[in-house]
């Protein structure tokens, strides 16, 4: 059983995701939308490839969707 300090920090740690999420139906601007394709290309190709095969298409949809 976790203690009163790591529950703390948990639930620190999901409130403070829930704040970062976006809305159901909310796009990303345009300086968010660099941002994210810089990121990616610093990922290299073969990386992209094996995540690209060895995870289900709907991640990637919603990403493409997004940009």
């Amino acid at each position: 059983r976790a203690g009163k300090k790591t529950l703390g920090k948990l639930q620190c740690e999901v409130t403070s995701l829930q704040r970062e999420a976006l809305p159901a139906g909310a796009s990303l601007s345009g300086a968010m939308c660099k941002w994210l394709r810089r990121i990616v290309a610093l990922i290299p190709v073969e990386k992209l490839q094996f995540f690209a095969l060895q995870m289900p298409k709907e991640p990637w949809k919603e990403l493409s969707d997004l940009l």
